[in-house]
């Protein structure tokens, strides 16, 4: 793997919040949302468990951030 992060102004590790990388949120946000199509992909397992570890109350805040982290970048929200 390259590190093509090292200069980037995000933090490559933080999920949520201010400094979180976009495609972090986008990321954990895409797989929040495609939970019951993608839970049973076995090569998926790994970061579904990393998920339902964070908690409901992190995973709506991780959503909210994913979702309005797309319309920023003009994705029509998704409801």
């Amino acid at each position: 793997m390259s590190d093509y992060c090292g200069g980037c102004r995000y933090d490559v590790k933080a999920k949520t919040g201010e400094g979180a990388c976009p495609f972090n949120r986008l990321y954990w946000g895409f797989l929040e949302r495609n939970h019951k199509r993608l839970r049973d992909n076995v090569r998926l397992a790994m970061p579904y468990r990393t998920l339902e570890n964070f908690g409901e109350e992190r995973r709506k805040a991780l959503l909210a951030e994913a979702e309005a982290c797309r319309t920023m970048l003009g994705a029509v929200p998704i409801d």
